[in-house]
């Protein structure tokens, strides 16, 4: 599976989650808090938010990713 994220603006990103080989797509605005970037240290904002789509999808299905999702520390 192929998770596709694009900057939007500062800490919003776009994602974009394939559902299986040739499904549907879901489509996601993920937050991230300025504070927790600088609490956890994160250079790479885009890798956070790709580590923790990754991590709900391994217990979730991505229809049951919310829209709008802020990653709060």
């Amino acid at each position: 599976m192929t998770i596709e994220i694009m900057a939007l603006a500062d800490h919003e990103w776009a994602v974009q989650v394939p559902q299986s080989a040739g499904s549907d797509v879901t489509y996601h605005k993920v937050r991230v808090e300025l504070e927790t970037a600088v609490t956890l240290d994160v250079t790479d904002e885009a890798m956070l938010v790709r580590k923790a789509v990754e991590d709900y999808l391994a217990h979730a299905p991505a229809t049951s990713l919310p829209h709008d999702l802020t990653i709060d520390w």
